[in-house]
This record gives structure tokens, C-alpha cells and sequence, in this order.
């Protein structure tokens, strides 16, 4: 479960090796991850490589003002400007929940992502293997295809859920 420590500031935030969120003045520290974490982020980054995107893990990203989240994997926009710590909103968001994975926290964050105006946010529940799209404030199970739409693509993006599936064996 996440919790939140002493008031820091964003500037020494930035400066700390830490696998913490931060949220206006608290870090809110975030479960350990073991092998089924790590599976589905390679899983997902595999696939996603497959298709030319870049699957991106763990990077520090600014949702809001005072805000910086750690989204599992992220797909920055082809346009995005190159930042240390991205501030524009990325294509992508794959969350992999973990187990003991504060939900009211998590819902929190996605909402953050919804805001910063991240077209696909898609989180993955790896022991059932069912995954969920937030969207317009909800989650919603999905399967099979899921599409995305970018201004930074002439098409749409469309991916296929159960073969990442397949990927984890």
C-alpha cells in the first residue's frame, strides 16, 4: 500500500533516487514489484516494439502541477518534445496492478492521466488477466482490440490485448 512521507519539494523530488510518487509536497511510495510485475511490463513493451512504438517503463512524468506519477510503461507522442522527465501528455499509459495495490490511489492516478489528456490508459489485473480501459473517469473491462486515436497518427492505433496475453507465459 502506498503511503506518504515528510513535505519535500518538487526540485529536490526530481534530484532523489526514489521509486516514489509525488503529490503536492508528499511522496507517496510505491509497492515493490517482483517477477509477475515485471513480466507484464516486458510483455507489454515487447509488443508494443513490435508494432514500432516505444514502450517506455517507470519514467518520472508531470501530470499536473505538483504532481509526478510513475506510470508502469508509458508511449510518449512521435511529436513529444525530448524532456528528462516528460511534461506533455503521452499516447500511452499501461498500468500493472500489484498485489495489496491501493485501488482508491490507483483510481486517483488515472484520473490524473485522464486529465493530462493521455488518449489510452490501460491497466492490466496480471493474475486474472483481465484488463480494464479508464476512460471519461471509469473502468471498463476490454478484450481483444482496443483502438486509440491520436492527433500524432493519420490512423488510428490498434492493439491487440491478447497477444500481449500470449507473451506471458
Amino acid at each position: 500500500m502506498a503511503t506518504a512521507t515528510n513535505f519535500v519539494t518538487e526540485e529536490q523530488y526530481l534530484k532523489m533516487d526514489t521509486h516514489a510518487e509525488y503529490f503536492d509536497g508528499r511522496l507517496i511510495e510505491q509497492p515493490m514489484t517482483g517477477l509477475t510485475h515485471g513480466t507484464w511490463c516486458w510483455a507489454i513493451m515487447k509488443y508494443l516494439d513490435q508494432l514500432g512504438l516505444r514502450g517506455i517503463p517507470e519514467i518520472t512524468t508531470h501530470v499536473a502541477k505538483g504532481h509526478w506519477r510513475l506510470p508502469d510503461v508509458l508511449v510518449l507522442r512521435p511529436d513529444a518534445p525530448a524532456e528528462e522527465y516528460p511534461t506533455h501528455p503521452p499516447l500511452m499509459v499501461f498500468e500493472v496492478l500489484s498485489p495489496g495495490q491501493d485501488m482508491e490511489e490507483m483510481l486517483f492516478k488515472l484520473n490524473a492521466y485522464e486529465a493530462m489528456g493521455v488518449p489510452l490508459i490501460l491497466i492490466v489485473s496480471p493474475r486474472a488477466r483481465i484488463w480494464h480501459r479508464f476512460y471519461e473517469g471509469n473502468l471498463r473491462i476490454v478484450t481483444g482490440i482496443v483502438t486509440c486515436k491520436s492527433p500524432s497518427f493519420a490512423d488510428e492505433l490498434s492493439l491487440d490485448l491478447d497477444a500481449i496475453n500470449r507473451l506471458v507465459v
